[in-house]
């Protein structure tokens, strides 16, 4: 019996680099917002890496269903972690070889993580500075 194991890949220097930004990210969430909404984002950026993963691996993939998660960004990133593990997920669905239109994926992707963190951003300031 011969092992297929392939070798490891060195990481990059912006897989660190991504890796301490999630931290601090995730510091700056907890010390402003506090650990309930630490939580919050922790599970909606597991759900959105787990679920494309786990619904690909299906035979016969609803791309209809995929297409509402991928559209679906225009309106999640009004409440940020709703938006965050959708964006995530449509990423996901972005990189499998099961869907024709990638590109535009990722843009909506891109589109909606970008506008979920400048409102969780937003609403941070706001909440720093006594507003809410």
């Amino acid at each position: 019996m011969t092992s297929t194991a392939e070798p490891k890949k060195e990481k990059s220097f912006l897989h660190y680099f991504e890796v301490a930004i999630g931290f601090f990210l995730g510091y700056l969430i907890v010390k402003i917002l506090g650990p309930i909404f630490f939580f919050i984002f922790l599970i909606a950026v597991l759900i959105g890496l787990y679920f494309p993963n786990w619904y690909l691996k299906k035979e016969n993939v609803n791309k209809s269903l995929i297409k509402g998660i991928a559209w679906s960004n225009v309106i999640t990133w009004f409440l940020p972690p709703l938006g965050l593990m959708v964006s995530i997920a449509t990423f996901g669905f972005s990189s499998s070889e099961k869907i024709e239109d990638r590109q535009k994926y990722k843009k909506l992707a891109i589109v909606g993580l970008t506008l979920s963190i400048i409102n969780s951003f937003l609403g941070a300031v706001l909440t720093m500075l006594g507003v809410f």
